[in-house]
């Protein structure tokens, strides 16, 4: 009987385990990769976003952003608002904005270390050299909450396709009074994705945000199979109960 107990203990913990909900419900964990293996996402923001003098110190005047480091705090902002970080402390920057500006390009501000993949669990691209190549394998195209962006697509990059600052960023995207600044096309796969067209710093352009590494985790057992499990324990228990209360014969 004690140890019939103590199974009963373990498969009531097991069921709690597999049946609370996870952790970080929003980050994606692609279907392509297997325990262990380490990736990065990439959306485009839902929202529009302009260029302001007066929002270069975090946290920015949201959406609107001055600089790198508060183009950062709105795209983590974007992530936290869509579940894909937990517990934001509203200061961090984990996420990074893909923006470049003179002495600071792309790819060297933003470390891609293996896979990239859109919010649709499509990969873009296998490691940082297959990123800045001039294509993408498939559009970023996804927003924070994945689905699909539709009206204005141009996303604010000054970043040409080997990822480096191409001199169009609005002053270090500080100033909207500057000529123009180079836009992208979240909706193209080609060379366009980084960029297809130029934009006043007046207007207002969508931002590519890229997380920091994600892990994909070790495989837990299979919610239904300890439902069965515990099932069948529960009953051995019911029996053996029942069957001591039988009178003897």
């Amino acid at each position: 009987m004690i140890r019939l107990k103590v199974i009963t203990g373990l498969i009531t913990g097991w069921l709690a385990f597999a049946l609370a909900p996870t952790a970080q419900a929003g980050i994606i964990v692609p279907s392509d990769l297997k325990p262990g293996d380490k990736y990065q996402l990439i959306f485009v923001t839902s929202f529009l976003s302009g260029v302001s003098s007066a929002n270069a110190v975090p946290p920015p005047d949201y959406p609107d952003f001055g600089g790198l480091a508060a183009a950062d705090w709105v795209v983590t902002s974007a992530a936290s608002d869509a579940g894909l970080i937990d517990n934001w402390d509203g200061e961090t920057l984990l996420w990074k904005a893909l923006l470049s500006i003179a002495g600071q390009n792309a790819v060297d501000r933003i470390p891609i270390t293996g896979p990239v993949y859109n919010l649709a669990g499509q990969r873009l691209a296998n490691n940082s050299a297959d990123l800045w190549d001039g294509s993408l394998a498939a559009p970023v195209r996804y927003t924070e909450y994945g689905i699909a962006i539709s009206g204005n697509t141009h996303v604010w990059t000054g970043t040409n396709t080997a990822g480096n600052a191409n001199g169009l960023d609005l002053g270090g995207w500080l100033n909207p009074g500057a000529p123009v600044g180079l836009v992208g096309d979240a909706t193209f796969a080609d060379s366009r994705w980084l960029g297809n067209s130029n934009l006043a710093g007046t207007q207002t352009a969508h931002l590519y945000a890229i997380s920091p590494e994600f892990e994909v985790p070790d495989v837990a057992p299979e919610p239904a199979s300890l439902v069965l499990l515990g099932i069948g324990v529960m009953g051995m228990v019911a029996y053996h109960r029942r069957g001591r209360k039988l009178p003897r014969t």
